[in-house]
């Protein structure tokens, strides 16, 4: 199935319906890279200047000593984040699936070049520094000392854990809040209710 957008002609999304990879693992994950990088040259030519491949584990990629024997042992996942002029964008990413049997993309999701021209267009100038940004971060921390039960390591730790709330909250409601973000444009504080 492939999804195609109507204004720029571009693959949205791409999955292949075939369920009969069986067989013994032949490509390594630097080899389904390879795969998924020629996929990419081919339906996004442009994506080197926009989207990082993740380096960091993901979940999957920490249990997936546990999964050696399921179905998802048989595919690679790689999930690349979008870029803006060196900025990440929140919650868009583009992520390939390549099977490990046979090096074909089994799924891909892209991010849309409309939003990637919307964003392009917007000439954000950040007038605090990330110095800033961290001081007024820290001045809303505090920490909660609490028994935590850590699975891992199958026993209770004591920890500090930290609480970030408004320190000017006068209305007990209000106390519900928590930090979300330092708005880079305005310096603004951006608490969300939880």
């Amino acid at each position: 199935m492939i999804q195609i957008d109507k204004l720029t002609g571009r693959v949205e999304s791409y999955h292949n319906n075939r369920t009969d990879q069986e067989g013994k693992v032949t490509y390594t994950r630097e080899q389904c890279w390879n795969r998924a990088e020629v996929f990419l040259q081919r339906v996004f030519p442009e994506y080197a200047e926009y989207l990082q491949l993740e380096v960091e584990r993901t979940v999957m990629d920490a249990h997936e000593e546990e999964l050696e024997e399921t179905e998802l042992n048989d595919r690679e996942w790689f999930f690349l984040p979008l870029f803006i002029d060196q900025y990440r964008v929140k919650l868009e990413r583009a992520s390939i699936i390549v099977c490990k049997i046979t090096g074909e993309v089994l799924l891909y999701r892209g991010v849309s070049m409309e939003l990637i021209r919307e964003l392009k267009a917007c000439r954000f100038e950040v007038v605090i520094s990330s110095e800033e940004a961290l001081s007024r971060y820290v001045d809303q921390l505090e920490v909660d000392l609490k028994w935590f039960y850590d699975d891992r390591t199958r026993s209770y730790r004591l920890i500090f854990d930290p609480i970030l709330t408004p320190k000017e909250t006068k209305v007990a409601h209000e106390t519900q809040r928590t930090l979300e973000y330092i708005d880079a444009k305005s310096g603004e504080l951006i608490w969300c209710r939880t």
